[in-house]
């Protein structure tokens, strides 16, 4: 398939992430524009388009969680490249805001949308050395101290899973004693 074509896919399809009610139809648009952000020649296309970018950010806050997935996927591929990077970043003040909310309501609860939004978010602070000095005006400190938050509740949030490991498994170790040692008693009071 040759670029003017995924090009002309693009142009036909980008709207109905907002233009249409039905999930099904914008879920499978995002799908469709996230395997077309693979190709890095289109990922100016994508970053270029302020009404695509416009609707990519308000699809974030949408319930429907395989928009958002595959809405994420788009942004991680679009900001593999240091330009799109950059130019994405230009182009929508609200995008690490918003990813930020959405790895905070996906939290452990859903982990694969955690680590796509992480791999975003951890994407749009890479920079070339020439570009390093701009990153800090589209990170804001409410931004950081948002994302510091989230990151702090869910690594408590992965403590306790520990700890509640941790009791699960000597627990099991002391029922496993006390089978052992009642199987044992068992045995000897037969013998008697």
């Amino acid at each position: 398939m040759t670029n003017e074509i995924r090009i002309g896919i693009f142009n036909s399809i980008k709207l109905y992430i907002l233009a249409t009610q039905n999930e099904e139809i914008q879920i499978e648009t995002v799908r469709v524009l996230s395997n077309l952000s693979r190709h890095s020649a289109l990922c100016d296309e994508f970053v270029d388009d302020k009404t695509f970018l416009e609707a990519l950010t308000v699809v974030l806050d949408n319930t429907l969680r395989d928009l958002v997935y595959y809405s994420v996927g788009i942004i991680i591929n679009v900001t593999l490249h240091p330009k799109s990077r950059m130019n994405i970043l230009e182009s929508t003040t609200d995008i690490v805001p918003k990813l930020i909310d959405v790895l905070k309501d996906s939290n452990i609860e859903d982990i694969d949308m955690s680590k796509v939004v992480s791999k975003a978010l951890h994407n749009l602070t890479q920079a070339k050395q020439e570009y390093k000095a701009h990153i800090n005006e589209y990170w804001s400190n409410d931004s950081i101290n948002k994302l510091e938050e989230v990151l702090e509740n869910l690594g408590d949030e992965l403590d306790q899973i520990m700890v509640s490991s941790i009791f699960f498994k000597t627990s099991i170790s002391n029922l496993n004693t006390y089978t052992d040692f009642c199987l044992h008693r068992t045995s000897h009071q037969r013998v008697s």
